[in-house]
């Protein structure tokens, strides 16, 4: 091989270097002035959870771990949708927590104390799940008594069966028509094979 030829293959693999080293380093900076951006917003003490969650949307905030962060400390502020998004979806990320049902409890019952029916029905499945059935009766009660209609469909499913709660027609049928006038098309269909099967 001639010098010339080596000379150009260094030089070009030398700018081939230098172009990569400068896109890393701009990368690099990406990152940096993200971090710099939610450490600068976390640094206000009087930030609510709703405001963490709300900049978790912002467009500049690309990088997950920023905005992981911002979830967390959405999560920790109180914000109960954020509780709820941390003990479903952000829990299960992290292998090393040990008694992680445990964890995820914690963080239901915290989002369901707030009062909304949609962390109600997850703690209710929770628990549903996990076979404690006079609990997941409670959040059930709890998310119908402000008109979820999935609460109500699942509260009229548990007078039917029996389940967690001793088995009662007529009150599963009334929980089932509330359900449906909420707008569940589960509890309907329920209605209807109660019907058929009279």
């Amino acid at each position: 091989m001639k010098a010339s030829t080596i000379k150009e293959l260094g030089i070009v693999s030398l700018v081939v270097l230098c172009v990569v080293l400068l896109w890393q380093n701009r990368s690099m900076r990406d990152e940096l002035r993200q971090y710099r951006t939610v450490e600068n917003f976390l640094a206000a003490e009087d930030r609510t959870g709703a405001e963490c969650r709300t900049e978790v949307g912002r467009q500049d905030i690309q990088d997950e771990t920023a905005r992981r962060m911002l979830r967390i400390m959405a999560a920790q502020k109180g914000d109960a949708r954020a509780q709820l998004g941390f003990a479903l979806f952000e829990l299960g990320e992290y292998p090393s927590i040990q008694d992680i049902d445990a964890k995820r409890e914690k963080w239901l019952l915290a989002a369901a104390r707030q009062g909304e029916p949609e962390c109600m029905f997850a703690l209710a499945e929770f628990y549903n799940q996990g076979g404690a059935l006079q609990r997941a009766f409670h959040w059930y009660r709890e998310g119908a008594l402000r008109n979820d209609a999935r609460c109500m469909a699942m509260l009229g499913q548990m007078y039917l069966d029996g389940s967690g709660v001793k088995a009662d027609a007529a009150q599963a049928e009334d929980w089932f028509k509330k359900a449906e006038a909420a707008g569940s098309g589960e509890a309907k269909r329920i209605l209807e094979q109660m019907k058929a099967g009279e």
